[in-house]
C-alpha cells in the first residue's frame, strides 16, 4: 500500500476508480476491475485532500505543501501548474457541481475559489473564520459553499460572492473537521473533535436532527447516500457508522482495524486509513473488504 497514512480516499463519480491521497505525497488511482494503479507524484508535503471532477476526468489535490494541483484522471499528468495562494497548509479541495471551479480551505483561515482551467483566483479570499478551516463543499446547485472550522462553527457563504449568509446555531463545541451536503442542498452534515455528529437545516441554521453520540473518538468525515436516507461517519474509534438521517438511529455499525482519517460515500462506504489501506464496506449488507493499495505502476516501470 502507500508508505504512510490514507489521509482521503473517493470513488470516481461511475465508480469504476478510487483515488488515494497519503502522507508518503503520492496520489494513486486504482482501476477496481483491472486492478491497475497508477501514482502521481508532484506535491512536496503530506496530501490532505483528494476528489475527482463530477464528470471523472480530473482530480483536484490539496497538500501540506500549501498547493492545489489539478491532474488527468487517465494520464495521471498535471494539467495546470500547481495553484499558489494559500499561506499553510490545504486541508480540503473539491470541484464545483459544474467543475469550472474548485473551492478550497487552509489552516490560513482562509477559504479560496478558484478557476479551474487558469487556476487563478476568481473572487477575494473569504475570511470570517477565526480559526483554521478543515472541510468545504460547494451545494448541489453550486450557489453556496459550507465550510467547517477550528472555531467550532460551520458556516455557508455565497458562492459568488463570498458573503456569508448562514452559521450554525449553538452547535459543536469543539473543531469541526468535515461538512456535506444533502443532495437537495436542504441539509448540512457536520462531524467533530468532541465525537459529535450533526445535521442543518441549509437555510437557517439550526439543527434539525438531535447530535449523534454513538462514537467514542473524533469524527473525521462525513456525507449523505446520494438519495438523502442515510448518513455515513468516519471516526477515530477505528469504526464507519451509518444512520438514519431523520431519526440519528444507527442501521449498520462497522469496524475497522485502523484509525479512519477521511470517509466518502458513493454506492459504498470508502475510507482512509493508517494501515495504508482503503476500506470498503456495502452501505446496506454489511459486506467489506479492506483493499491494499498496491505500490504505483511506476515502480514496475508504467510509470
Amino acid at each position: 500500500g502507500h508508505g504512510g497514512t490514507v489521509k482521503s480516499a473517493v470513488f470516481s463519480p461511475d465508480g469504476t476508480r478510487i483515488i488515494s491521497g497519503s502522507h508518503d505525497k503520492t496520489i494513486r488511482i486504482l482501476d477496481m476491475q483491472s486492478g491497475i494503479v497508477r501514482g502521481m507524484h508532484g506535491h512536496r508535503d503530506w496530501i490532505l485532500s483528494v476528489a475527482f471532477s463530477c464528470d471523472g476526468t480530473r482530480i483536484v489535490s490539496g497538500s501540506r505543501d500549501n498547493t492545489i494541483r489539478i491532474w488527468d484522471t487517465l494520464s495521471g499528468v498535471e494539467l495546470i501548474p500547481a495553484i499558489i495562494g494559500h499561506q499553510d497548509f490545504v486541508h480540503s479541495a473539491v470541484f464545483s457541481p459544474d467543475d469550472t471551479r474548485i473551492v478550497s480551505s487552509s489552516r490560513d483561515t482562509t477559504i479560496r475559489v478558484w478557476d479551474t482551467l487558469t487556476g487563478k483566483e476568481v473572487l477575494p479570499a473569504i475570511r470570517g473564520h477565526d480559526s483554521f478551516v478543515f472541510s468545504v463543499a460547494f451545494s448541489p446547485d453550486g450557489t453556496r459553499i459550507a465550510s467547517g472550522s477550528r472555531d467550532s462553527t460551520v458556516r455557508v457563504w455565497d458562492a459568488s460572492s463570498g458573503t456569508e449568509i448562514v452559521r450554525a446555531k449553538c452547535g459543536h463545541k469543539d473543531w469541526v473537521l468535515s461538512v456535506a451536503f444533502s443532495l437537495d442542498g436542504k441539509r448540512i452534515m457536520s462531524g467533530s473533535l468532541n465525537n459529535a455528529v450533526r445535521i442543518w437545516d441549509a437555510s437557517s441554521g439550526i439543527e434539525v436532527v438531535p447530535k449523534m453520540r454513538s462514537h467514542q473518538g473524533i469524527v473525521w468525515s462525513v456525507a449523505f447516500s446520494p438519495d438523502g436516507t442515510y448518513v455515513v461517519s468516519g471516526s477515530q474509534d477505528n469504526t464507519v457508522r451509518v444512520w438514519a438521517a431523520t431519526s440519528r438511529t444507527e442501521v449498520v455499525p462497522a469496524t475497522h482495524e485502523q484509525i479512519l482519517p477521511d470517509t466518502s460515500l458513493s454506492v459504498d462506504i470508502l475510507a482512509g486509513s493508517t494501515d495504508s489501506s482503503a476500506y470498503v464496506e456495502d452501505e446496506l449488507s454489511d459486506a467489506k473488504a479492506v483493499i491494499g493499495i498496491p505500490r504505483s505502476q511506476d515502480e514496475r516501470g508504467i510509470f
